[in-house]
């Protein structure tokens, strides 16, 4: 039943960066803090596992002489964003149905 939820996005706070990026397709780093209200600590950890997965990409640059931090959601990150969604929805009508 849940065999297609992805592990890696299958986290609340990796979820919440996967939906982010899934509609922005490129956020800066702040923007997504902002957004998924987490620390600047849990968003690197967060991000840095995603990264590793392949399922977003980070680009970091220098702007007004600061660390701008770019991060984007790769092929195959939204690729398993919509496996994992749709493993969610069938989940739900399964569940709905049975106690309907």
């Amino acid at each position: 039943m849940l065999k297609n939820l992805d592990s890696v996005i299958n986290y609340e706070t990796r979820l919440a960066i996967m939906s982010v990026l899934i509609k922005c397709k490129k956020i800066d780093f702040n923007h997504l803090k902002e957004l998924t209200n987490m620390s600047s600590g849990n968003l690197s950890a967060q991000t840095k596992i995603l990264k590793e997965a392949g399922y977003i990409t980070i680009k970091k640059e220098q702007k007004d002489n600061y660390s701008h931090t770019i991060y984007m959601l790769s092929e195959l990150g939204e690729e398993r964003f919509k496996i994992h969604k749709a493993a969610i929805q069938n989940y739900i009508r399964w569940t709905f149905g049975f106690f309907l």
